[in-house]
């Protein structure tokens, strides 16, 4: 047994490394009985000094977890690879609608990193040109408002995974109405999506003329 200090070690140095967690995946192997099995583990931040910080020289080809190593140029010390939480949004709506009539806005938001984007959170302020009416949820989420701001706490969003949030709205005035979504993590990716819809008047319906029959004087 060698209690050396390598020249690789970093004595008393903060590992800023995150609490014994479900960070995803299963362990690499199995357990006695065959069956899978999930481990804890202690995620880095960017400001971890395990970051890059390993050797490529018999460093495995993924963390335990599952997740590719190195993500960097070198692969991270310790049985956690920090990898990417990269968000996107795609946002959609009707090109055009009626003024006081009802329409939805879709948006979409995917991790497209290599990791698990954490506390991921959706914000859409809704223009003051129309009327909030309904908000859908996914599955797990949970969509609070105040005011126009419309806020969707959408979790945990698995490498390659989508949430949808659904928001149902009306418009108060013609003209061309832009609305914009924005996504974040606690990994600190910051996405947005915006969409703009054309505002028309309401159709006004024509009044029948009554049919009147002639009329003789005589």
């Amino acid at each position: 047994f060698s209690t050396s200090v390598q020249s690789s070690d970093k004595p008393n140095t903060e590992p800023n490394l995150g609490n014994p967690a479900d960070n995803g995946g299963p362990l690499v192997g199995n357990t006695t009985d065959g069956s899978a099995m999930t481990i804890l583990t202690d995620a880095e931040t960017k400001a971890s000094p395990t970051v890059n910080a390993g050797t490529n020289t018999n460093c495995p080809s993924t963390d335990e977890r599952g997740v590719t190593r190195p993500q960097g140029g070198v692969c991270d010390i310790g049985a956690f690879e920090l990898g990417t939480a990269t968000l996107k949004v795609k946002k959609s709506a009707p090109a055009s609608v009626r003024i006081h009539k009802k329409f939805t806005y879709t948006i979409k938001v995917t991790n497209s990193g290599t990791d698990n984007s954490n506390s991921t959170k959706l914000v859409d302020k809704i223009p003051s040109s129309e009327t909030l009416k309904h908000v859908i949820a996914p599955h797990g989420a949970t969509c609070s408002h105040t005011g126009r701001t419309v806020t969707c706490q959408l979790g945990r969003l698995t490498s390659g995974s989508s949430r949808t949030v659904k928001i149902e709205v009306s418009a108060n005035k013609t003209g061309k109405i832009k609305n914009t979504a924005t996504a974040t993590n606690a990994e600190g990716s910051k996405a947005s999506g915006h969409v703009t819809t054309k505002v028309k008047s309401a159709v006004v319906k024509a009044k029948k003329k009554k049919k009147t029959s002639p009329t003789f004087t005589g």
